[in-house]
């Protein structure tokens, strides 16, 4: 048998692939390291970094108070606590610990950054500015201070002074890849608010060219014929309903920047809802649910696997997760947009589920996802023709779902809240079977933390800046309207 290679030598190669923005495959020498040496804070650390980086934030968090246990004055290990504890929605905690770490080192430019993004997701704008101001006006080079003031300066002003420091950063030639990819689409928004149209889409360009590869987009089509071809209305009629009777989960789906952060602000600010933010339970439950079975990753295909036990134990499963998040909530929202692929399984794990389908005009939408890092196994947006599939495939599957099912679904359009905010915010409450309450209008306070690109835009009054957008791109966009503009296939029933 082969002798494992040593963990310093697996810990470099891991960290090269994370540089390199490969975190699956780094998280794999991780754990190989990891059984050599289980303590071993600086393997961690790079574990810690890669879970974040899939979306695994409480593994993650466990990975790094492990990290720190092992070796409680790291200032870089405390903010890395910091930084999970603020994902998984603990503000006070994660600034508790990056403060440990401030009074280790206080002029540590990456712990003032990541107490200064935590200030900005709960919502406390002026000290988080305040916090970084002195480095702006130093015109400092760290990248993760550039990128937080990034975050701030819609609402602070300084736009060129920002897009400076995060140019210096850019061409300094230091940066490794996914950090110099997370530059350019903070610069690119940056210019963006400048109206310089034309830079800014070259920088979210050279952004979307640095991407770790996506996954097959043939095969991926592939699956999601597979997926379709199985969800017949026999097949549905043939399978068991979870003898789980509630109404708490409101599932709100859709194109990624299509409005569902937005609606979920809305729907969270009523006192009997919890936002619980974009989920990963039905992905993971798909994945289990097809083990040993072809293509466990992409959608559920195989429908026979769903036994009356398998649906029983799945629906508990989910409900408990949620319920674990605001056990007294009459409606709880998980707000994952591509669970507009799980509908078919929504609709036999929780029958009288309600959910809110957002859509925005696609265009719009495309170009918000090619103007962030949208990543996940179903994301298609580095390039403007992929975006346009994953688009009519998305649109392909709406339309199959509202065919075949029973689901209690609400079109929700994004233009049509922007221009009448109170009737479509009743509309949606209203859909959710609770009373209406003023506070959904004033969604814009309330301090719940967002994790998403619209985390500034939820915590203002609805404004119109995004309806049209793509007008200011119009020159960049023909490949885009040409595959948009291609028919849907019909749906196979």
């Amino acid at each position: 048998m082969p002798t494992a290679p040593p963990t310093a030598q697996l810990l470099s190669h891991a960290a090269r692939l994370f540089a390199a923005g490969d975190p699956q495959r780094a998280a794999a020498l991780c754990r190989e390291a990891l059984r050599q040496s289980p303590d071993d804070p600086r393997t961690l650390h790079l574990h810690a970094a890669c879970l974040l980086a899939v979306g695994d934030v409480e593994s993650a968090e466990r990975a790094l108070a492990r990290a720190v246990r092992a070796a409680p004055r790291d200032p870089d290990l405390l903010v890395g606590h910091g930084s999970a504890l603020l994902r998984l929605g603990r503000p006070s905690d994660a600034i508790a610990s990056i403060d440990r770490a401030l009074a280790i080192r206080p002029d540590d430019d990456n712990a003032l950054a990541s107490k200064a993004e935590a200030l900005f997701r709960a919502g406390d704008i002026a000290p988080a500015f305040d916090l970084l101001l002195p480095r702006l006006n130093a015109g400092a080079t760290h990248i993760g201070v550039a990128l937080s003031l990034a975050l701030l300066c819609p609402r602070k002003g300084r736009h060129e002074d920002v897009a400076a420091m995060l140019r210096r950063c850019i061409d300094s030639g230091a940066l490794p890849p996914v950090q110099r990819m997370r530059a350019l689409f903070a610069l690119g928004d940056v210019l963006d608010g400048l109206a310089r149209y034309d830079d800014a889409f070259n920088a979210y360009s050279a952004a979307n060219a640095m991407k770790a590869p996506r996954p097959d987009l043939d095969a991926y089509h592939a699956s999601l014929d597979a997926m379709l071809a199985a969800w017949t209305p026999e097949a549905l009629e043939s399978l068991p309903r979870a003898s789980l009777e509630t109404q708490a989960p409101v599932f709100i789906v859709g194109m990624p920047r299509s409005g569902t952060s937005l609606a979920e602000q809305i729907l969270a600010s009523h006192p009997d809802a919890f936002g619980a933010g974009e989920r990963k339970d039905l992905n993971r439950l798909v994945a289990e649910i097809q083990f040993g079975r072809s293509n466990p990753d992409y959608h559920l295909h195989h429908t026979d696997a769903l036994t009356r036990k398998v649906v029983d134990r799945s629906a508990r499963k989910v409900l408990d997760a949620l319920r674990a998040l605001a056990p007294r909530a009459a409606r709880i929202a998980d707000k994952n947009p591509v669970n507009y692929l799980h509908l078919g399984l929504i609709s036999i794990l929780f029958p009288r589920a309600k959910v809110v389908h957002c859509v925005r005009d696609p265009i719009d939408t495309a170009l918000s996802c090619y103007f962030n890092n949208i990543v996940g196994a179903h994301a298609f947006a580095d390039s403007l023709p992929a975006l346009a599939r994953w688009t009519r495939d998305y649109q392909r599957v709406m339309r199959h779902w509202n065919a075949v099912l029973n689901l209690d679904i609400l079109e929700l359009r994004l233009e049509d809240l922007v221009a009448d905010p109170e009737t479509h915010a009743r509309r949606l409450i209203a859909h959710v079977e609770l009373p209406w309450d003023d506070a959904c209008l004033r969604f814009h306070e309330n301090k719940r933390l967002v994790f998403t690109p619209s985390a500034d835009q939820v915590r203002r009054p609805i404004f119109s800046a995004g309806v049209g957008r793509w007008k200011n791109y119009d020159r960049h966009l023909a490949p885009l309207r040409e595959a948009l503009a291609e028919p849907v296939p019909p749906t196979r029933l």
